[in-house]
């Protein structure tokens, strides 16, 4: 499996892990909103803050079914020549998936940072070929591959 494939792989891997939690988590605090029996303010209280847990957790299961599905979009047998979405970037300071921010991926013991094209860090980067230097936060990188 190329390297791109795995890190591709292993972020998909992570979103579903994550999406199947949180659909745990929604059901637990739906059973518990719905066991939660009686009258009274305290009922009514407890009732409510698990309600509002669930809509807190059903937004982040929608943000997490949106990255899920932008990182199936991406191609991991497309090569790429300059930085841009669908891109694994290798600098001397970071390694990098441009698609959708959900956080490092480790694969082959070295880190990969998934990012959007929204980030500080792709648009500091963005259309850079192999052996180009770029700023960042006021230091310099030189991209030193692009798949």
């Amino acid at each position: 499996m190329k390297l791109k494939e795995q890190v591709l792989h292993v972020g998909l891997q992570q979103q579903q892990d994550s999406i199947k939690r949180l659909k745990e988590t929604i059901k637990e605090l739906q059973e518990s909103a719905n066991a939660e029996k009686g009258a009274g303010d305290e009922a009514d209280s407890m009732r409510e803050q698990l309600l509002a847990d669930v809509d807190m957790y059903s937004r982040q299961l929608d943000q997490a079914s949106a990255a899920y599905a932008t990182l199936k979009l991406i191609d991991p047998n497309q090569a790429h020549s300059t930085v841009k979405h669908g891109a694994l970037v290798m600098t001397d300071k970071t390694n990098v998936l441009v698609g959708v921010s959900i956080g490092k991926v480790i694969v082959e013991g070295k880190t990969f940072f998934t990012i959007s094209t929204d980030s500080p860090l792709f648009q500091a980067m963005d259309g850079k070929k192999k052996g180009e230097i770029f700023d960042f936060r006021e230091q310099k990188q030189t991209v030193q591959d692009v798949m």
